[in-house]
């Protein structure tokens, strides 16, 4: 695959071009032979042949860094597109890329959403697949990937699904192209706008089988909105993420905004885009984000202060335990720490999507905090329990070779004495005591078999 821009050039991955000739991956020198370059969406599919700008050929390094190749087509000028940069916080937007995979000769689209830069040094953008749709996977390499509410070629794949389970692919966006193409340039036009506030709701958990929606509300009515909603979601019980991008140019901002509440609870997640700092339905965005994470951090300060005493008897717990035993796990004292995490957000910022993003990241630490707790103790108990059983067995053993006469046994002796001293030190080193009195009560049995019958 590849983006035809103006004056017959197409830009594309080199591996694609060197796949295309049956060359190997990497070779520095630019390929001379021609391309057969096939155009599916003109009518009888005309191929064309295209050939390698020498000065626009960047294989992949060793350390997979560019992979980018400019082609010229052998024919006459045919209008391209023109790229465009992304804005510097780009997730959460959602876009397409065009590929003719094996199953679909005749091309298919894959939609997703851009997750953040991934790949060698950093220079490529994860896309995560939209569930239920279909995958960027092979077939797709080279092409372009839109943006989906403006429709501008923001880069192009260069990394398809090798695991389907995964549901992720990458591309190359267009600041990385710029980087190691600079001829490009001309082809550059306006960089993509940010939006000024997102603002999410719902969940922050919605697991891998979530369903998802992106609507350009721009102009839309209320009743567009929710019927394009429904179109999407109807007879599916997946909990579902939606984004209404562009909430402030919607017909009637705030009603729409008002209408998703019920949307916002149980295990759904809205997010909402606006384009401006002065839009229609911002401040109530915010002060409903202020609500909710007030109330999440009330919930989580609780957790912590339970969690802070939990830990707290666990210590002394420990602390008993110590002298008496080892080794221990290491008791965890992770709550002072959250607690004064979680005191620093209150009051703070708390209608802004970082103040939720911090939230989610403790309330997070703090579940994994709560869940070591109780695998410790029993660790610490476990402990106790078998210094308690190996010194029951000692005594009991040395019971027995008293009851057989054998308490002046110079072989038994000799194995009792360092036995009881590791019962006796503090703290006692379980398994080394274990060892020891094994090995006592064994000689012990071994002496009882070889008495007489009758004897004792």
């Amino acid at each position: 695959m590849g983006l035809l821009l103006g004056d017959g050039e197409v830009l594309t991955c080199a591996h694609v071009v060197t796949a295309a000739l049956g060359c190997p991956d990497g070779v520095k020198t630019p390929p001379a032979q021609g391309i057969p370059i096939t155009f599916l969406a003109l009518a009888g599919s005309p191929t064309v042949t295209a050939r390698v700008i020498p000065e626009c050929w960047a294989p992949a390094g060793a350390d997979g860094r560019a992979d980018i190749a400019l082609l010229k087509l052998d024919a006459p000028e045919i209008p391209g597109a023109r790229l465009h940069r992304l804005p510097p916080r780009a997730g959460h937007r959602v876009v397409r890329a065009h590929g003719v995979p094996a199953k679909h000769p005749d091309g298919v689209w894959a939609y997703a959403r851009l997750a953040g830069p991934v790949g060698p040094a950093g220079e490529w953008v994860q896309l995560d697949a939209l569930a239920g749709g279909q995958l960027v996977r092979r077939g797709f390499s080279g092409a372009a990937v839109l943006d989906e509410r403006s429709e501008a070629v923001v880069g192009i794949v260069v990394m398809a699904h090798r695991d389907e389970r995964e549901r992720l692919a990458c591309m190359i966006p267009v600041t990385t192209l710029e980087y190691h193409l600079p001829g490009l340039k001309r082809w550059i036009g306006k960089d993509l706008p940010a939006a000024a506030r997102v603002c999410v709701f719902g969940t922050d958990d919605l697991g891998p089988g979530a369903s998802e929606v992106w609507i350009d509300v721009r102009g839309l009515s209320v009743g567009e909105v929710h019927e394009r909603i429904e179109g999407r979601i109807s007879r599916d019980p997946r909990p579902v993420a939606v984004t209404l991008a562009g909430l402030d140019e919607a017909e009637r901002p705030e009603e729409l905004l008002q209408s998703m509440k019920g949307l916002m609870q149980g295990d759904n997640q809205v997010a909402v885009e606006f384009l401006s700092d002065d839009s229609p339905g911002l401040r109530m965005a915010q002060e409903w984000l202020r609500e909710e994470n007030t109330a999440r951090l009330a919930k989580l300060t609780g957790r912590i202060e339970e969690l802070q005493t939990a830990e707290a008897a666990l210590r002394a717990r420990w602390l008993e335990a110590s002298h008496v035993v080892s080794p221990l796990p290491e008791a965890p004292c992770a709550a002072p720490s959250l607690l004064l995490r979680a005191r620093a957000l209150d009051g703070r910022g708390l209608d802004t999507g970082d103040a939720r993003g911090k939230l989610g990241a403790i309330e997070r630490k703090t579940g994994r905090a709560a869940g070591r707790v109780g695998p410790v103790r029993t660790e610490i108990d476990a402990m106790l329990a078998r210094y308690r059983e190996t010194k029951g067995l000692l005594r009991a053993y040395n019971a027995r070779a008293t009851d057989f006469g054998l308490c002046e046994d110079l072989e038994l002796s000799v194995l009792h004495r360092p036995a009881a001293e590791a019962i006796s030190h503090r703290p006692c080193a379980v398994p080394q005591a274990e060892i020891l009195v094994a090995a006592y009560v064994e000689a012990v049995r071994r002496r009882i078999d070889d008495l007489p019958e009758g004897a004792g």
